[in-house]
């Protein structure tokens, strides 16, 4: 970390000559991209398939400061910006920065040793308030009560060892700013796979007279025989809804919030089990287009709730809402 540190201190980050330098990226894309981040003269080797996720690296950040806060800093926002691809090389292996947006909250008092420019981005939180004197370099934040926020703008580093990207390290790219709120790309990219699934609902329903999959026997391509209704509204088999509409869900990842890590990516739809599944499926004969307002899906992470009629409703800031407090809108 040390020579992390020193090395981008040197080069001045904001100063990087760039081979390539992406657009900010869709929530849950390859940050490494190959094709959409590669520039024409780009080295081959330089950016690879098999890149992290936007996911991957807010939970290395999650991680660093757990490790180095022990619990008294947590991560309370995460935005992905863009992929850069500094002119510089560690240990001979070429490296590849992963730029981002990240709001932290603070679970004590303290004084938070803060890094600037190129130093390595830390989390360590002093008690009590420490004498400071001569520690300019560290940029410290006295903290005074729980709960305060900070945004800060850094990176994570990564370096390329044969056919596998290595987190080198992370640092700063100006100053935090105290703030209370900052974008959530996993909760963006979320309600984006809810318009998704909506979409692959109606289109199904286009060849099975404007019904869901729930509302079509079995003998005619849909799973109302396979239905699993609970009190609440809410379909333990959402499953075999999702593999009869196989033509119409584009990707398998859709179906995972990407803010869930308890659930997996399917291998294939005929294997499709609860488990790779964030989504909360509603079924019943109400649940369609005749009935635009009533919700069809949720979002068990961020609350957010997918309608019949195609729309999402974004959930409010806080915590979401139980599954049973949701409105029906009808008959279940």
């Amino acid at each position: 970390m040390a020579l992390v540190g020193a090395l981008l201190a040197l080069s001045g980050w904001g100063g990087l000559n760039t081979v390539a330098s992406a657009q900010p990226q869709p929530a849950g894309d390859l940050i490494l991209n190959p094709t959409r981040n590669r520039a024409p003269a780009e080295p081959q080797a330089v950016l690879a398939s098999g890149g992290l996720s936007t996911n991957d690296v807010k939970q290395a950040l999650e991680q660093r400061i757990k490790e180095q806060s022990e619990g008294q800093i947590t991560l309370f926002g995460f935005r992905q910006i863009g992929v850069k691809v500094p002119d510089l090389e560690l240990n001979g292996k070429p490296t590849c920065a992963a730029e981002f947006q990240a709001g932290i909250e603070f679970q004590a008092p303290g004084v938070w040793a803060s890094q600037h420019q190129g130093r390595p981005l830390t989390f360590v939180l002093l008690k009590p308030f420490s004498d400071l004197r001569g520690a300019d370099n560290w940029h410290p934040f006295r903290i005074e009560d729980k709960g305060e926020r900070f945004v800060l703008q850094g990176y994570a580093l990564f370096t390329r060892d044969a056919s596998k990207w290595t987190l080198a390290g992370f640092g700063q790219l100006g100053l935090p700013a105290r703030e209370s709120t900052v974008p959530d790309e996993a909760s963006v990219q979320c309600v984006n796979q809810l318009k998704m699934i909506g979409l692959a609902f109606r289109t199904w329903a286009l060849d099975h007279d404007d019904h869901f999959p729930f509302n079509v026997s079995t003998n005619a391509g849909g799973t109302l025989e396979l239905c699993a209704r609970g009190k609440d509204g809410f379909d333990a088999n959402a499953a075999a809804h999702f593999q009869v509409m196989s033509n119409e869900v584009s990707t398998l990842r859709i179906l995972v919030c990407p803010a869930d890590s308890s659930k997996r990516v399917g291998g294939s739809f005929a294997r499709l089990q609860a488990t790779n599944l964030s989504y909360l499926v509603r079924s019943g004969t109400n649940l369609d287009e005749e009935h635009p307002d009533v919700i069809l899906a949720r979002c068990p992470i961020h609350g957010h709730v997918l309608l019949c009629d195609g729309s999402v409703r974004k959930a409010e800031s806080g915590p979401p809402a139980k599954a049973a407090s949701v409105p029906s809108g009808g008959e279940q």
